[in-house]
């Protein structure tokens, strides 16, 4: 890890052993400034929505409250929220009287993390508390780049640069695969974080499947956040395929009550309809 890194990275509550707070406690929120990948500019749109499937709160008369609350903010936000600060903010309102009623407490709830939220990273901070899944999912459609792999081919890391993914020429065809076997690194703890990538791209050249997939195992070796992981393998893609059409999404496994979905994508139209959306609880992908 670089000095700048570390740097970054210093005074985080990640890997450290702390008490909970027992009261709300806005303070216990921490910022990290995002890290933007040396290289051309690309074309680069997107959000990172969060969902929190242990919030809670009280009402007046002592009934607990519980809901999913689904956080939505833009890529181009100068700083991202650290996982663990939000889980212990969160838990800090889990005794909180926040309304008369339920459906009061959770609007009052949401009206306080939104605004916590947009303050510590100075950008507008969409949140909505969720009592029910709807039944909405964006990625269907995508093909799984395992079942395509034959039972016979051998895999090798194809994380060492992105002219690595070897292309086959194909004009204008859209693509759209998916991977359960995206696996990347806590920058500070190293623990491991699964999820599900989804990749839509059109243009002149594609990736070979195997190569793709290849690239994705490299990820293991990748110590970053999820949001990074998301714009590196954007990046990768991008500089590699020149395509006309991208859009990257990592949906990561729950830790902590907490899942964090980035997607990015070269037009604001190629992104997911629903999970940018803090209005809609999408239906989880399977590793989440």
């Amino acid at each position: 890890m670089s000095r700048d890194e570390m740097g970054r990275l210093e005074g985080l509550m990640l890997g450290k052993t702390v008490e909970y707070p027992q009261h709300y406690a806005p303070d216990v929120l921490q910022r990290v400034p995002r890290v933007r990948w040396e290289g051309a500019e690309l074309p680069m749109v997107g959000v990172d929505a969060w969902h929190a499937y242990e919030a809670s709160c009280m009402t007046s008369r002592g009934v607990p409250v519980v809901c999913v609350l689904k956080m939505v903010y833009p890529a181009d936000s100068q700083y991202i929220v650290e996982s663990k600060s939000l889980k212990l903010y969160l838990h800090s309102m889990n005794g909180e009287a926040l309304g008369a009623t339920v459906p009061e407490a959770r609007g009052r709830l949401c009206e306080r993390v939104q605004g916590d939220l947009s303050a510590l990273l100075e950008c507008d901070v969409q949140c909505v508390a969720h009592g029910a899944y709807a039944e909405r999912y964006d990625f269907s459609g995508y093909i799984s780049l395992e079942g395509l792999l034959g039972d016979d081919e051998s895999m090798g890391d194809g994380r060492e640069g992105s002219d690595l993914l070897f292309t086959t020429t194909e004009s204008r065809q859209e693509v759209r695969y998916t991977s359960s076997l995206l696996r990347s690194n806590c920058p500070v703890t190293g623990q491991p974080d699964w999820g599900n990538l989804f990749v839509r791209m059109r243009g002149e050249r594609v990736p070979q499947v195997k190569s793709l997939l290849e690239y994705v195992v490299g990820l293991r070796n990748e110590r970053h956040f999820h949001e990074e992981i998301c714009e590196m393998v954007y990046r990768d893609l991008y500089v590699a395929m020149r395509p006309n059409e991208l859009m990257v999404a990592c949906l990561y496994t729950r830790r902590g009550g907490i899942d964090i979905c980035p997607c990015r994508a070269s037009e604001v139209r190629l992104l997911p309809t629903w999970l940018p959306q803090a209005e809609v609880l999408t239906l989880a992908s399977w590793r989440q």
